[in-house]
C-alpha cells in the first residue's frame, strides 16, 4: 500500500487478563507465569490425569520388537 502507514492490529485477546507489573517484575517476579500454574494445578485437581501403567521390563538379551518385521 504506497503512501499509506500500516498500524499492527490488536493481536488476539489473553484468556485470562494478568497485569505484569514492572516493578514486581523488575524484582524477579512473574505474574503471569504465576497464574498460568495456579490454573494448571486448578485444573490438575479438577481433572487429574491417571498415571500410565510401565510395561515389564523385558528379560535380557531378548530382541526388540519395533512392529515392523
Amino acid at each position: 500500500r504506497q503512501g499509506r502507514w500500516l498500524i499492527e492490529g490488536n493481536g488476539v485477546a489473553p484468556d485470562i487478563e494478568v497485569d505484569n507489573l514492572p516493578y514486581a517484575t523488575a524484582k524477579g517476579g512473574d505474574a503471569q507465569l504465576d497464574r498460568a500454574i495456579a490454573e494448571l494445578l486448578a485444573r490438575l485437581q479438577r481433572e487429574p490425569i491417571p498415571n500410565p501403567v510401565a510395561q515389564p521390563l523385558p528379560v535380557r538379551g531378548t530382541p526388540a520388537h519395533d512392529g515392523t518385521r
